[in-house]
Parts: C-alpha cells; sequence; structure tokens
C-alpha cells in the first residue's frame, strides 16, 4: 500500500480501521500482520496434514515449517523473508498463506471430488485476486504444477478429466481478471530496467550467488521429504518438483518467461515457490515424528533437544541467515522510517483536509495517519510509461532518478502538461 496501488485486501483493512476508529495504519502494522501471523502455521498445518496420518504429526511438521522459515533469511526475496517479517504485504500473505492453502485444497478436491472441495478452491483462488497482482501469475502457475503432479501420481489418469476440467472452473473469476488486466496493459512499454532480464539475475533474488544456505536447506529437505514419504505422497512430491523445474525453474524456460511474458520481467523469481518449499520441510518434520513415537522416551527427548537448538541457536551463529540479522527490537510499531512519520504527525495536526503536495516519503504515511488528504505526488512507474510511449525514457533512464528526468525535460519544455 505504501507507495503503490491499493488493492482489496488494503480496502478491507481500510473498513476496518474506520469500524474500529483507528487509524489505518493500526490495522495495517499492527492489527492484520498479528493476524496473518496467526494464520501462517495454521496454512501450513493444514498442507502438511494432507501428508500426515496423525494431527500431531502435521503439528511438528507446521512448527518445524516456521522453525525453518525463521533461519532463512539469506536475501531480501528468499523464503524467510516472505513470511513472518512482511505480513503486512499483500504478496506475502498471498504466498506465506494462499499457496499453502492453495495446495491443500487442490489435493482435497482431487481426493474428495465433492462440491464443498471444489468451492474451497473457488474461494481460495477469488480471495488470491485481492492480495497481489501476482496472484495472477502464481496462482495458475502453481494450479498447473499441482495438475501435472496429480495426473503422473495417478494409476488411472484418464478418470481425472471431467475433475480437471472442473478444477479449472474454480479459476473463472482469477482468469477473468487476468485477461482483462492484460488488456489494459497490452502494447506497454518495457519500464523495468532494473530488473535482471536473464535466469540467473532472478536466482540470486532468492538464492545467495556464493554457498547459499537457503538452496542448500531446500534440496537438503527436498530428499528427505521424498525419502520418508509413503508410495503416492512420494509419486506426487516427486512429480511436483520435476514438473516445476522443467515448466520453470531452469535456465531455458527461465530466459523465455522473462523476455516473453511482460509481468515475469519482475516477477519472474516468485515462481521460485511453486517448488514444494516449505512444505517438504514439514512433511519431513511429520514423518520424523511419526517414527519418533516407535523410538525409547530417553531418544525423544533427545531429538527434540537437538531439534530446538539447531532452530534457536542457529539464531546466533555468526554467520547466519537468521531474518533477525540487524533487527532492531521494541514495542510493536509502524514499520516506517521514523523521521519522515514525525513530521507527517506534525503536518496531519495542522494541515487541512484536501489536496496536499508533500514529498514522496511523505506523502504515503499521511494517508495512512489521516484519511481526508489527497496526497499529490508522481508515480514513478507511470512516469516510466508516459516517457516510455513518447520515446523520451531511454533519454533519462541513466540519470539518478526517473523523476529528476521527467522534470528535466518538462522544464525544457519539450511537454505542455
Amino acid at each position: 500500500m505504501f507507495g503503490a496501488t491499493s488493492l482489496p485486501y488494503e480496502y478491507v483493512q481500510a473498513i476496518v480501521a474506520h469500524n474500529l476508529g483507528v487509524e489505518y495504519g493500526v490495522v495495517y502494522y499492527l492489527l492484520f500482520p498479528a493476524l496473518i501471523g496467526a494464520l501462517i502455521p495454521l496454512a501450513a498445518f493444514y498442507a502438511v496434514s494432507r501428508f500426515a496420518t496423525r494431527t500431531s504429526d502435521a503439528c511438528a511438521g507446521a512448527v518445524l515449517i516456521c522453525g525453518v522459515l525463521l533461519l532463512l533469511g539469506e536475501t531480501h526475496r528468499t523464503f524467510g523473508n516472505f513470511a513472518f517479517v512482511r505480513a503486512f504485504q499483500g504478496k506475502a500473505v498471498c504466498i506465506s498463506v494462499g499457496m499453502p492453502l492453495l495446495t491443500a485444497v487442490t489435493i482435497d478436491f482431487f481426493r474428495q471430488r465433492s462440491r464443498l472441495a471444489w468451492l474451497s478452491v473457488l474461494v481460495t483462488a477469488t480471495a488470491a485476486t485481492g492480495l497481489t497482482g501476482s496472484s495472477l501469475i502464481l496462482f495458475p502457475a502453481l494450479a498447473v504444477v499441482l495438475v501435472l503432479a496429480v495426473v503422473l501420481s495417478s494409476q488411472s489418469p484418464r478418470q481425472l478429466i471431467g475433475p480437471i476440467i472442473a478444477y479449472a472452473g474454480a479459476f473463472t473469476y482469477l482468469i477473468a481478471t487476468t485477461v482483462v488486466f492484460w488488456m489494459l496493459a497490452r502494447g506497454e512499454p518495457d519500464t523495468a530496467p532494473e530488473f535482471p532480464t536473464r535466469f540467473a539475475g532472478h536466482l540470486e533474488f532468492v538464492f545467495a550467488p556464493i554457498c547459499s544456505i537457503t538452496l542448500i536447506v531446500v534440496l537438503a529437505f527436498a530428499v528427505a521429504g521424498l525419502v520418508l514419504s509413503e508410495r503416492w505422497e512420494r509419486r506426487f512430491l516427486a512429480s511436483w518438483m520435476l514438473v516445476s523445474s522443467v515448466l520453470y525453474l531452469n535456465l531455458l524456460c527461465g530466459d523465455w518467461f522473462i523476455h516473453h511474458v511482460a509481468p515475469l520481467r519482475t516477477i519472474y523469481w516468485r515462481l521460485f515457490y511453486t517448488f514444494p518449499f516449505p512444505l517438504v520441510a514439514g512433511i519431513t518434520g511429520a514423518a520424523l515424528a511419526a517414527k519418533a513415537r516407535t523410538w525409547p522416551r530417553a531418544a525423544q527427548v533427545m531429538a527434540i533437544t537437538l531439534a530446538a537448538l539447531v532452530l534457536i541457536g542457529g539464531h546466533c551463529l555468526p554467520s547466519t541467515s537468521s531474518v533477525f540479522r540487524g533487527i532492531t527490537t521494541g514495542w510493536p510499531a509502524y514499520k516506517l522510517p521514523p523521521g519522515p512519520l514525525r513530521e507527517a504527525k506534525e503536518v496531519v495536526e495542522v494541515a487541512p483536509r484536501g489536496s496536499m503536495l508533500a514529498p514522496r516519503e511523505m506523502s504515503g504515511i499521511i494517508g495512512i495517519l489521516q484519511s481526508g488528504y489527497i496526497p499529490l505526488g508522481n508515480c514513478e512507474d507511470g512516469l516510466r510509461r508516459w516517457l516510455a510511449t513518447r520515446g523520451q525514457y531511454r533519454q533519462i533512464a541513466t540519470t539518478s532518478s526517473v523523476s529528476h528526468g521527467a522534470a528535466r525535460l518538462l522544464n525544457e519544455k519539450k511537454y505542455n502538461v
């Protein structure tokens, strides 16, 4: 929401703030992140429970997922940084809650083939469109992978034709929304030169280029999940890993998608979340919990102690990749720069409601603190498109700021606005 286009997720938060009589920021930065922080382990539990036989085993798997995610903050866009620490953002909710939910309801649908299971898929896919525009890419991409994994792991794939058609129908609203967005954006010029144009560049968004701890953890749990799974689950997981790697996560397909599918120029790296991680960590934890029931009591205590030492002690290592690196602790507060936040509060106290011209770092904050203001500011993406359609974008793309470059062109009186 801050500095970007609002979506229904933010509108719902505004409605909640209005009815509670509090600042929007209280709901956006404090109330909803707490709610999402509770939903992340619940979504993980729901997904893991599709592969576990006991509730206690699924709980152990969900706990392991949460513990592992907190240790994986290696890069800004890696798995751990798109969970608890960014729970106030709709795109993080989509990845850490929406995608596990889609996985679970998809498995339920193809197992039960009931109206209730189909309705669960419909609700999940439809709700995702309000979280982030990325869901228009991520949910169909994940759905294709899951369907193909079901087909490849099934002993009678021909009987799945009808259910697959019905399953696709649950994505009607999401697909219709995608088509509308595509028609509106068709023909728009490329305005994302700062993003990499090759698969390797997006790979480094998620995994560190040298000795990536995250990559080692992902591969280790992928192998462990396959080894410890039961027969059908193993076939399904293996098919899922194979399909996601062949369709999206490789050099050839990655470069093609980045160059030919416009939105993926900036968000291709999010397709790495179509790989079954951190789910395989939860499946591993659930399988180990099931096996541990036959162990002596002393061995169970030692295993729990060792797991706790790794998951907690890993945050204290000198070269840790913990999401808590470099953070400051304190009472819950708005996740905003303190200087501009303080100045914005002073402005809100004295400025009358209405249109307002404010610096970029303050304009978004003012709207969070108090409704009734209409900040006038420039949107860098909008300027890029406006200048690119006139053949001027490349002329200023190398300057320190698109806004400064646009101002220079306007000062030269090349355009009348």
